[in-house]
């Protein structure tokens, strides 16, 4: 009996278990509603990069006209917030730094806002301080406008002198030695030139400004500092949520931010504000960035550039060979190939420092810097080489310290034009769009080259048509897409220009097939062409006639005759001069046939 009684107390107290479980189990999954649940879970480590959107909260009106300010007033616009629009971009970047007190972190960072949705000179920069309390998800931080040519570090606080006494200050706030808003007021009384805020602009001045009152202070500062008020949303009860860890140094350690479905983690709200600059609330809201959409869209983009280079090798191929004899090489500009080499050289070079700087994306990168390189250095400098060899086809007769000499000085003023464009690039850089549309006209030198030499065909139309069409893929990316990996405004007007420009160059080409190479050349104007069909002279006696060539007689009708009045037949001289530029019988150079 006494083990039976055992036996069912165990199995009672089995069952009260389960049932205890059962509903631990199931209140764990009813959201928290009430006071009486456990207290909210905030994000312990905010070191990573967000993303998200400002807009102004007092300000219900719009801009006179697209040109002017927002603000409407030129004394209400400083230089150091000259914005047009009245909501835009903003990104941070903040890093948990060492806890200052129970929990409390302090943060450095860094923040850019845009004016717009899209990166321009106009966007704002400033560096960032302040404190973040962990328990309730508040953070504080004030923003001190820097400008392009400084960078950020992770040893800011030891190289910016602000850096080191905003770090002071704030660590004394979170030990509870001063108020947050006497913190704020010292942060700022150290900033150069200092913010005071008996001097700062409130909203009666104004008011009185866009009345047309006359001022009794000073006009609005160059440059605005702001004071920052974030607030992080909690983490869902039951959702799992990034943590940090702590080592012996008391550094926060940053961990993935992502999870499994890619989605932000962390949520930042709040607002801005500044006694400078009269702006009162300036809300914004940021999310973690999602790099995957960078991702896939630097993916995209390689994949492009990869079977754009593709495309232009292949088409090259077919060209070389199109133009594989010496008069067909010779009728090819030499600057029009010139120029495409030049322009993948820079395309290649570019892509390497991109990858260089994205080591993440480096593989990606170096992939589209490959194929670049590749169609530059090997089809494109061989073929010009071809053409050298056939511009000057005496040099070989001449020997080889001439030949290396002409290759030397070809090597040399291409890689001059090269450096030359970089140098052109860096100093005159207000005239990047001149470049630009002057490296966009490589074939107006085989326009002019088919009308000088009076020469037809001498490209094949599918390689003018597709080469156009690839290289007018990666400026019309940059400048016509809006959703492009980088995040400047599209120049539709720029983009519609290279098109036009690339539209007239290929339809003269076409032209010049059709009607002749020389259609728009007001006669007049045309240059003496060599017959090659003139009668034989009266001097060259019948011994002369012979061709040496096929070694028979070269009667009137089924002849050709050279400048230096040595006569062929018509087919053995037109397939001599396909090989060699030159007499067969006196080695003179020969002019170009029409």
């Amino acid at each position: 009996i006494h083990n039976y009684d055992m036996m069912a107390a165990l199995r009672t107290l089995a069952v009260l278990c389960l049932l205890i479980s059962s509903v631990l189990a199931y209140e764990s999954n009813i959201p928290c509603t009430t006071g009486g649940c456990s207290q909210q879970t905030f994000p312990r480590n905010l070191t990573d990069t967000y993303k998200g959107s400002w807009h102004f909260a007092n300000i219900t009106t719009k801009p006179s006209s697209p040109s002017s300010s927002f603000f409407g007033n030129n004394l209400l616009k400083p230089t150091g917030l000259d914005i047009e629009h009245s909501s835009g971009h903003v990104l941070f970047s903040l890093e948990n730094k060492e806890p200052v007190a129970d929990q409390v972190d302090l943060i450095h960072g860094y923040l850019v806002i845009r004016d717009g949705i899209y990166s321009s000179e106009a966007s704002l920069r400033y560096f960032l301080c302040g404190l973040y309390y962990w328990q309730t998800g508040a953070l504080y931080l004030s923003a001190k406008p820097t400008d392009d040519s400084v960078e950020f570090n992770d040893d800011q606080e030891n190289v910016d002198p602000w850096f080191k006494s905003a770090t002071t200050i704030f660590r004394q706030v979170g030990l509870g030695n001063y108020t947050l808003e006497e913190g704020f007021q010292k942060v700022e009384e150290s900033m150069d030139p200092p913010v005071v805020k008996e001097k700062a602009v409130d909203a009666e001045y104004i008011m009185r400004v866009n009345n047309n009152v006359k001022l009794d202070k000073e006009p609005l500062p160059d440059h605005c500092s702001f004071r920052i008020y974030l607030r992080l949303n909690p983490v869902e009860h039951g959702e799992r949520h990034a943590t940090s860890d702590i080592d012996s140094a008391d550094k926060v350690r940053p961990t993935p931010k992502k999870g499994d479905d890619d989605t932000p983690l962390h949520h930042l709200e709040g607002y801005f504000d500044s006694y400078q600059c009269a702006i009162q609330r300036m809300e914004v809201k940021a999310n973690t960035l999602k790099l995957s959409v960078y991702y896939s869209k630097w993916i995209n983009y390689i994949i492009m550039v990869s079977a754009t280079s593709f495309v232009q090798i292949i088409e090259l191929m077919r060209q070389i060979e199109y133009s594989g004899t010496m008069i067909g090489a010779a009728k090819v500009s030499l600057l029009t190939i010139g120029a495409q080499a030049v322009m993948d050289s820079y395309l290649c070079l570019v892509h390497l420092t991109v990858g260089i700087v994205f080591e993440s994306m480096f593989n990606a990168f170096a992939t589209a810097a490959f194929f670049q390189f590749i169609t530059f250095s090997v089809f494109e400098m061989r073929y010009l080489l071809v053409i050298v060899k056939s511009r000057r086809p005496s040099a070989f007769a001449e020997g080889w310290p001439t030949l290396r000499r002409d290759f030397s000085l070809f090597y040399l003023r291409f890689y001059t034009f090269l450096i030359g464009g970089f140098v052109l690039v860096y100093y005159l850089n207000h005239l990047f769009y001149l470049f630009l549309l002057a490296l966009f006209s490589f074939w107006v030198p085989q326009i002019i080259n088919n009308a000088t030499m009076c020469v037809r065909r001498p490209l094949l139309f599918r390689y003018v048509v597709s080469i156009s069409i690839t290289r007018l893929a990666i400026p019309l990316y940059f400048y016509a897409c809006p959703h492009n990996f980088v995040p400047s405004k599209p120049n539709y007007p720029i983009a519609f220009l290279l098109v036009v420009w690339m539209a007239i160059q290929v339809l003269v080409l076409y032209l010049q097939d059709k009607w002749g190479p020389q259609f728009f050349v007001p006669r007049r104007f045309l240059p003496p062409r060599y017959d090659y069909y003139r009668r034989i002279p009266a001097n060259v006696s019948p011994d002369q006639r012979n061709c040496v060539i096929c070694m028979n007689d070269a009667h009137d009708g089924d002849h050709m005759i050279t400048p230096c009045d040595h006569v062929f037949h018509q087919q053995c001289l037109s397939q001599w001069i396909e090989m060699k530029m030159e007499c067969p019988t006196c080695r003179r150079e020969l002019p170009m046939p029409t």
